[in-house]
């Protein structure tokens, strides 16, 4: 048995990605009341958390690490992108409050 690593390169470190998205992006398109059902199962939080803070975070803290100097605009860039998710999940946040306590525990899916 070898140790090799996943992350370590050849098909793996180029192939995973587009896969992933590829199957996701094949279930959103063929049956969206699925895909929309599932990311409300898994809460939309996470979601917007995983894909819209966490990108630019680590960016910085990969740049941050490695000792390179980003640009001022580059760090303004990635600074307001994980601001605006931020806000975005605020805001949703917001939103579902006052929607539970204006409708009760018995509300319905966001999108219907």
């Amino acid at each position: 048995l070898g140790t090799r690593q996943y992350g370590s390169g050849g098909w793996w470190r180029f192939g995973a990605l587009p896969l992933s998205l590829l199957a996701s992006l094949i279930c959103a398109s063929l049956s969206p009341d699925a895909f929309f059902g599932a990311i409300d199962f898994a809460g939309a939080y996470p979601v917007a958390l995983l894909w819209g803070v966490a990108p630019p975070v680590m960016a910085l803290a990969a740049a941050r690490r490695e000792g390179s100097r980003l640009r001022p605009r580059t760090v303004v860039g990635l600074v307001g992108l994980a601001l605006a998710a931020l806000l975005f999940v605020a805001s949703n946040a917001a939103t579902d409050i006052g929607g539970f306590v204006m409708r009760g525990a018995g509300g319905a899916a966001r999108w219907r």
